[in-house]
Order: C-alpha cells, then sequence, then structure tokens
C-alpha cells in the first residue's frame, strides 16, 4: 500500500507527463473497446433462438459457376424426408405481402414450410405457430398466418383473443393464429407476417399456370435446419450431399452440377459485417500498439531521468524485485486511469458510431457496455500496462548503483541499451502505422472506385417505386391494361421525361438467373447452356435508363398473343452470335426442345448489376416483355427520368398513380444514387473509420518520434554545445538529428511494407479496382509517413541547432 501511495504521489507531482499517458491511452483503449462492443454485440452475443450453435443453413450451388443458389420446394421436401441427421427441417422464402381492409399497406412476410417456428425454437407469445398446417394431410389447404407483435399492435390493438381476428393478404382471407415474440422479425430480420408455402397460389393466382411450387428447376427457398443431437456440420453435409446426387442422377434436366453449402445460421445472418469488423478490430488493435509503444518510450524516458534515484535506493538495500513491483503500480496507475477514460470514450462513441452507421445492424445486436466489454477493458489495461511497463520496469531496476553514479557524475544521459530499445519502440510504432495506413489507403481508393464505376447508364435525375399490383388469375389483359395506365399516367406528368417498368430494381432485391440455349446449338453431354440475367419489361424501360436500342425495344405490340421477343445486351450477343448481327436470330430459355423460340427483336449496352467482385465479368443480360410473361407483375419497379430534381417528382408521380390506380400501394421510393449508395454504405464508413484510426495512429505516432528526438538532444545537449562551440555548422547539427529520425523511420516502413504484403490479403474480397499490393499506394502511404517523421524530428532538431554553447557546459 506504501508503493500505491508513492505511484500516485507521483502521478501527481508529474501531472504534464501523466496526463499525456492517460489520454493516450484512453484513446487507444477507447478505440479498441468501441469496436469490441460491436464485435461482441454481432459475434457473441446469443441469437434469439433456441440453441443457435446447432442452427444452419443449408442450399444448393452449381459446381460450373461456384454461384449459390436457393432451393426448389420439391428438393426441399426430398432432403427433408431422406435426412437424419437433422432433427428439423424448414424451408422459407421472404415475400411483400399487400395486406388489405382500412389502411392498404405493403409489409415484409416469409412463406415458410416444415416447421419453421419449431426449428427455430421460438414459441408464439399468443396463439399457436404454422406447424400443424404443414402437417395436414387432407388437399385442402389452410390459409393461417402468424404476425409480428409490431404488426400485432399496429393493426389488431394487441387484442388477446385471436379467434375472430382475419387478415387479408393479397385479396386473400388468412385466419391470424399466433403473435410472434416481441422483437422476432423471422431470418431475414424484417418480416411482419408468416403464412405457409402452400398458399402462394393463392397469393399469386397469376402465376399459377407455372407451377412455381411444383418446379425442381425453379430455386427461390432457403433452408434452415437444426442438428440433431450427435451431428456435425461435416456430417450433415455428407448426407445432403450424397441425397443430392441421387437427385441428379434422377432429374438430370434440372438437378445437373448441383453441390451442397453448409453455413452456421450466425454466418449467413451476419454476412460481410463480420469481415468488416475483424479488420476494424485488427486495425484499432495498431492503435493501441502505437499508444502503448509511446507510453513505453516516455517511461524509458523518465526511467533514465530517475536513474541517481534508482541508484540510490539500489545502494540503500532495495531489491531489484521490489523496484520493479513499483515501477509496475506506477504503469498500473497510469493504466487504471486510462481504462477508466476509455470506456468513457466507450461510452460516448458506441451509441455515436450506431447512431451514423450507413448500415442497419441486424435487429438481434444491441451494443452496450455489458460486462463482457467491462472484462475485455480491464484485460486490455491490464495487458497495456504490462507492454508498456515492464520493459521500463525491468531497465530501470538492472542497472548496477555504481556505474548509474558514475554516469550521474559525468553527466550521463542514457544508456546505449536505453537509446536502443528507444529506437526500436520508434520502429515499431513507423511499421504498425505504415501496417494501418496501407488498410485506409486501399478502402479509400476502393471506395473512390466503386463511386466512379460506369454501371452503363447515366444514374442522374433517375427515380425508381415499387408497385403491389392486385393480381388476377387468366386475366393477364387487365393486369398489362392497368400497368399500361399507370405507365401513360406517369408520363404525362410535367417534368417527366420517360418512364418504364422493370420485375427488377437495379441495385434492389437481385436479379433472375436462367440458361439459354442459341437455336441450332447443340450442347455436350452434361453441358448446360449460357446462364444470363432475366428481366421483363415494358415500353419505355430503356428510354428511361437511357439505353439506346440497336434494332427496336420492347413495344405495346408485344402481347400473350404474339411470338416471344426479346432485347440482349451486346455481351450475350457476342456469347451467342460473335459474328453476326444478333437481331433476327432466335434462342431458347431452358434446355427443353419444347421450350418456345424467342425472337431478338433488339441490342442494348450492357447493364453492371454489382460492383463486386473485383473483375468480375459482365453477365449478359436479356429483356423480354411483361407482357408476354407473369412473372414481375405483381411488384413492378417503375423507372422515371425526370427533368426536375427526383425527389420533387415523387410526390407528383404518387399523385398521378392515385388518380388512375387508387388501390395501388406505392412503396420504396428513392434514387437510384441512393441505391447506390446504400450498396456502397459499408464499404464508405469502413473506409472513413479506417481512415479516422489511421490518422490517430499517425498523430500519436509523430508524438513518439517527436518525443524521442526530443529526449535525444537532451541527452546530446553538452556534445551539440562542444560542437557548435568548435565551429560545427548547425544546419549540420539539424541534418544529422534530422537523418537519426529518417533512418528510424526507413526501417519502420521496410518492415512494416513486408508485413502490409501479407496482411492485406485480406482485404482483398472488400476490395474494387484496386490490388492489396498496389504500389502507388504503398509508395504514397510510405511518403505520408516519413514525411510526418522528417517533420517530427526537424522541430527538435531545429531547437537543438538554437542551443548557446556557453549555456549547454555551464549546465554540465
Amino acid at each position: 500500500m506504501g508503493e500505491l501511495r508513492q505511484a500516485l504521489q507521483l502521478a501527481v507531482k508529474r501531472p504534464s507527463v501523466t496526463a499525456v499517458a492517460v489520454v493516450t491511452l484512453a484513446l487507444g483503449i477507447g478505440s479498441t473497446t468501441s469496436v469490441f462492443t460491436l464485435v461482441s454485440a454481432t459475434l457473441l452475443d446469443p441469437l434469439p433462438f433456441a440453441r443457435p450453435d446447432r442452427l444452419v443453413f443449408a442450399a444448393s450451388a452449381d459446381r460450373t459457376t461456384g454461384g449459390e443458389l436457393s432451393v426448389s420446394y420439391p428438393d426441399f421436401l426430398d432432403w427433408r424426408g431422406a435426412a437424419s441427421t437433422f432433427s428439423e427441417f424448414a424451408a422459407f422464402a421472404p415475400e411483400m405481402l399487400t395486406l388489405g381492409g382500412d389502411g392498404a399497406e405493403r409489409v415484409a412476410g416469409e412463406l415458410v414450410a416444415g416447421p419453421y417456428f419449431r426449428t427455430l425454437g421460438v414459441q408464439p407469445a399468443i396463439g399457436r405457430d404454422l406447424d400443424s398446417a404443414d402437417r395436414r394431410s387432407e388437399p385442402r389447404i389452410e390459409t393461417v398466418a402468424v404476425v409480428s407483435a409490431a404488426l400485432w399492435q399496429r393493426r389488431f390493438a394487441r387484442a388477446p383473443i385471436l379467434d375472430d381476428l382475419t387478415l387479408q393478404v393479397n385479396g386473400v382471407t388468412f385466419d391470424v393464429v399466433g403473435v410472434a415474440p416481441a422483437g422476432f422479425r423471422g431470418l431475414t430480420d424484417e418480416a411482419d407476417v408468416w403464412v405457409p408455402m402452400t398458399t402462394f397460389d393463392l397469393l399469386h393466382p397469376s402465376l399459377r399456370q407455372y407451377a412455381v411450387l411444383a418446379s425442381r428447376g425453379t430455386r427461390w427457398h432457403s433452408v434452415v435446419g437444426r442438428l440433431a443431437e450427435g451431428s456435425t456440420i461435416e456430417g450433415a453435409r455428407r448426407e445432403l450431399a450424397t441425397i443430392t446426387d441421387r437427385l441428379e442422377q434422377t432429374y438430370p434436366d434440372t438437378n445437373q452440377h448441383k453441390i451442397v453449402a453448409i453455413v452456421p445460421v450466425r454466418e449467413a445472418l451476419v454476412g460481410d459485417l463480420r469481415m468488416s469488423l475483424l479488420v476494424l478490430f485488427g486495425a484499432v488493435g495498431c492503435v493501441l500498439l502505437v499508444a502503448c509503444v509511446n507510453l513505453a518510450n516516455l517511461l524509458l524516458a523518465a526511467g533514465a531521468a530517475r536513474h541517481l534515484e534508482f541508484a540510490v535506493r539500489r545502494a540503500l538495500g532495495a531489491g531489484r524485485g521490489r523496484l520493479i513491483r513499483q515501477l509496475l503500480l506506477e504503469s498500473g496507475v497510469v493504466a487504471v486511469l486510462g481504462g477508466a477514460g476509455g470506456l468513457l470514450v466507450t461510452a460516448w462513441s458506441v451509441p455515436l458510431l450506431v447512431r451514423i452507421s450507413p448500415v442497419d445492424l441486424p435487429s438481434f445486436v444491441s451494443p452496450t457496455v455489458d460486462g463482457r466489454v467491462l472484462l475485455f477493458a480491464a484485460v486490455v489495461s491490464l495487458g497495456a500496462a504490462l507492454l508498456f511497463g515492464l520493459l521500463p520496469a525491468l531497465r530501470g531496476s538492472s542497472a548496477p548503483p555504481v556505474a548509474s553514479l558514475r554516469a550521474d557524475e559525468r553527466g550521463g544521459g542514457a544508456s546505449p541499451g536505453a537509446r536502443h530499445w528507444r529506437a526500436a519502440f520508434v520502429i515499431i510504432q513507423v511499421a504498425g502505422v505504415f501496417v494501418l495506413l496501407i488498410g485506409a489507403g486501399l478502402m479509400l481508393t476502393s471506395f473512390q472506385r466503386v463511386r466512379r464505376f460506369d454501371p452503363g447508364f447515366s444514374p442522374e435525375r433517375l427515380l425508381t417505386m415499387r408497385l403491389a399490383i392486385p393480381e388476377s388469375a387468366g386475366d393477364a389483359g387487365r393486369d398489362v391494361a392497368l400497368i399500361t395506365r399507370i405507365a401513360d399516367a406517369v408520363r404525362a406528368v410535367p417534368g417527366v421525361r420517360s418512364a418504364g417498368l422493370t420485375s427488377h430494381v437495379y441495385f434492389g432485391q437481385g436479379y433472375l438467373t436462367t440458361r439459354v440455349v442459341a437455336d441450332g446449338q447443340s450442347l455436350a453431354p452434361g453441358e448446360e447452356g449460357m446462364r444470363v440475367y432475366r428481366q421483363f419489361v415494358t415500353p419505355g424501360y430503356f428510354a428511361a435508363l437511357g439505353l439506346p436500342v440497336g434494332g427496336r425495344g420492347v413495344t405495346a405490340r408485344d402481347t400473350e398473343e404474339t411470338p416471344p421477343v426479346a432485347v440482349v445486351s451486346r455481351s450475350f450477343a457476342r456469347r451467342l452470335w460473335p459474328d453476326a448481327d444478333p437481331v433476327g436470330h432466335r434462342f431458347r430459355f431452358g434446355q427443353s426442345a419444347d421450350s418456345p423460340l424467342t425472337e431478338v427483336v433488339g441490342v442494348v449496352g450492357d447493364v453492371t448489376p454489382r460492383v463486386r467482385p473485383l473483375a468480375e465479368e459482365v453477365s449478359p443480360q436479356v429483356y423480354t416483355p411483361m407482357a408476354q410473361s407473369a412473372f414481375g407483375r405483381s411488384s413492378p419497379a417503375l423507372l422515371i427520368r425526370a427533368e426536375m430534381d427526383p425527389a420533387g417528382a415523387a410526390s407528383l408521380v404518387r399523385e398521378a398513380i392515385r388518380s388512375v390506380a387508387p388501390d395501388v400501394p406505392v412503396y420504396a421510393v428513392a434514387t437510384i444514387r441512393q441505391l447506390l449508395a446504400e450498396r456502397t454504405a459499408l464499404d464508405r464508413f469502413s473506409a472513413w473509420l479506417m481512415s479516422l484510426f489511421g490518422a490517430l495512429a499517425l498523430v500519436l505516432a509523430s508524438v513518439g518520434v517527436s518525443g524521442v528526438m526530443g529526449q535525444t538532444v537532451a541527452h546530446q545537449r553538452r556534445e551539440i554545445g562542444i560542437r557548435i562551440a568548435l565551429g560545427a555548422d548547425p544546419r549540420g547539427v539539424v541534418r544529422r538529428l534530422v537523418r537519426q529520425g529518417l533512418q528510424l523511420a526507413v526501417a519502420g516502413v521496410a518492415i512494416g511494407w513486408v508485413v502490409s504484403i501479407g496482411l492485406t490479403r485480406v482485404l482483398a474480397g472488400r476490395l474494387y479496382g484496386v490490388s492489396p499490393t498496389d504500389p502507388g499506394i504503398f509508395a504514397m502511404v510510405a511518403l505520408l509517413l516519413l514525411g510526418a517523421v522528417l517533420f517530427a524530428s526537424y522541430v527538435p532538431a531545429r531547437r537543438a541547432a538554437a542551443i548557446d554553447p556557453i549555456d549547454a557546459l555551464r549546465s554540465e
């Protein structure tokens, strides 16, 4: 306790040193703990399911392309019936649903099959789940629904009895049989309604003719399973692979080249956040390392100034262990204060990060300073105390008393060993900052190139919104007529240059992929047709997008009664007919000889549907008239090219739609620029944080280098005074001292360069248009760091050149 009191007294007696140390450590610990709070909430906190470690997602993937695919409903039923490594097996598919009644609205829902709620271990707060509907043996489809707690409160005022509650979903009456627990939004993390998968045809009467649910080649389900006791992920993967191989032999037309992918449910739900958080955690680790090295140098300097005190205490009988304990207690006081300051930084920064983050965290992620975060902060503080305090303690307690007293008599400064350690610390600082700045530079460059990438059209003044078109069974003419009236009304709005509809919003929920085969093309055994993106569009779509059409585009004459036609992209044409004009050529969707031939009537430029991965080849695209297929009619996207600000045109467009279709809900209104920003939000936020941490580390390293050079000048004050008294050029003194700092910086840059080449490969999957070893960025960061060290060395060097020789000699 006496030593602890002495450590506290010393901290008070050295307010400037203590303040610098505490602030430096608080910034390092605070930034590290802040990111750990996000990591803990995202990757470590329990999921809102029973025993989530036993839950996995299962999917089929294409062996030839490696592309992830969803699972068809018949394949899911076969998996479920044959798999024994799962105790429960369920499927689900996201679905936007229109709720009728007073105040029609568009909500997110999930179509579920199998014991969905039982698989997740979720019990309804009121009523029952949908599992009994799935187990019904009679052919009648049970129209029952489970609603979220939020929807229950919003539409039913938390009615305690569900017996008489009904919900109009896409024009179909569903009995509300259960209410999900508060906060549960399904595996899509946004659902408000859950209905049986078997009600698909009732919800989409216009698609009944396509038998979507029974089609083995239509893959649109996600599958979740609970591993049986004693089963492992690898065992489940082998079993599903065996079943998949058997399905490939039984159904070669639809199940060729399919393999199985199984991932833990947390990994699937967290997605890109996992790697981004781990990269940021590594970045703040570098900041903490730089801060600790700074403090170690500070304590080494303080120890050098106290060498007489240590020598006297050793001469009076103090053991080395006691001196080490005393110095570690002094470091511990700084660590405790710095840890407390770090927690204050964390408590302030975490809510700020969540608030300014452009990325919506999953609903189960709730970052708070809990016991795990407090324990982490305590461990980091203790580790930091050891990291920056142990070496100075060992150095300060190791010098023999007689040698220290003689050094003091000679006016000696720091020992050669202490100078070597301080030099080593500077090299470590520079190397750590170099690695951090390289990561920030790569991510910033990637983000800038993502912002400037060419999507194939001009996104300026381009507005999009979704429409919920009421479906009708077998009355395609009515649906097409309604869509046509809406498009004509929108084009008549003042300030609207052109408008059209499409089945898939650009940068929206994805594209429909399919295979095509040219007329007369013969495929080798086991070979599939060319994989393409398919969209269903209306007249005016290409004008709205600003794509000139070679040949002709989709017109009002293209109906279900006319032969199938398509507009294809240039990459599509090059792949199938490299040496010919594609207009007039024909192809088939799928490989069946019974599929009707589709004639190419126009060619447009390629549109890049996504910005990743790096150097991905543009996939061919094909556009077919929406009037010739029921797909895409129920929730088409309206695309508008405006002459005014798109945000200002949105209200006018809504009024125009309401005037001709008052029962059609309009939702998801956004500009293409906003959609682009949403898709790159994680890149922007990660690059911003990496740059912030890099700048912080650069400042700390510059302060550290300046401090080391200041110590060097202080210890060489007598020598410098003698040199100047003997006629040395002050500019030569400056050059010599600056050269010492630059030599250390060059060594640090060289080490950091080598380390960065290995570490930055982790970022390869998150970069666009830039190599993880880009020589330009490496050279730029090296110059920036050397420039910062040059400036940090020059200031104390100039101060040294101004030393008065008489004053320097008199002080000795």
